[in-house]
């Protein structure tokens, strides 16, 4: 995993256990440019994961979480 997609899961995984939403909600909606560029070093399962839709990376990450809230799922899904 580059560093870059590594440091956006570190990002969310942390608003997620602070339940900051208004950071969630940043790092979401940001340029999706980051994860899709290109690396010298890339995995096949990096490379496989730019050809897919991003909301569905996106329900893969947050399917993999766990939410300490109700109000935290009702504002992602």
């Amino acid at each position: 995993m580059s560093s870059l997609v590594a440091e956006f899961v570190t990002a969310v995984s942390n608003a997620i256990d602070n339940d900051d939403l208004n950071e969630l909600q940043r790092l979401l909606n940001i340029d999706n440019s980051v994860i899709n560029k290109k690396y010298k070093g890339d995995t096949a399962i990096m490379k496989s994961s730019r050809q897919c839709n991003g909301n569905k990376v996106v329900a893969f990450l947050l399917h993999l979480c766990t939410f300490k809230t109700p109000i935290l799922r009702q504002v992602i899904f």
